[in-house]
């Protein structure tokens, strides 16, 4: 099953023992990845919450938003949008650096599909009996590209 956007810990709250073996999703987030780890652990600490794909699609919206201001050197909305439209930006713990192509597509997506596991989930969820399991990695998925 591909599941909804909800908070992790409310899908594994509410599905319980059934999700483990059964749920698969895709994800933006590298949970393997050391400096997401850091980063998760940092959260965790803050938040008493798992840094999940909605935390850290936020996160990287803040920080593409202040890298484009600061290097404009200004917050003009048309400067913000066109530095984001045209940069490329390497966000801690995402699966593949931010870019875009000039209609809007990411140029150098590759999706991670991982499931939940029992298990220790370490600094990044310490209360946790759980925790996210990769269980494929997509290549570079070509970006779509318009007949016109």
């Amino acid at each position: 099953m591909i599941g909804p956007w909800y908070p992790t810990e409310f899908t594994v709250e509410r599905v319980g023992e059934m999700m483990f073996g059964r749920f698969v999703d895709y994800s933006c987030v590298d949970f393997e990845n050391a400096a997401y780890q850091a980063l998760a652990a940092k959260y965790h600490a803050a938040t008493k919450r798992l840094l999940d794909n909605n935390a850290l699609s936020g996160y990287a919206i803040v920080k593409m938003v202040a890298e484009s201001i600061a290097k404009g050197k200004s917050a003009d909305p048309k400067a913000v949008a066109q530095a984001i439209r045209t940069g490329r930006f390497q966000i801690d713990g995402y699966a593949w650096p931010i870019s875009y192509t000039e209609w809007g597509e990411m140029k150098e997506a590759a999706p991670i599909l991982y499931t939940y596991e029992k298990g220790a989930a370490g600094k990044m969820n310490p209360t946790a009996t759980w925790r996210p399991k990769v269980v494929f990695r997509s290549k570079t998925t070509p970006p779509y590209v318009p007949a016109e």
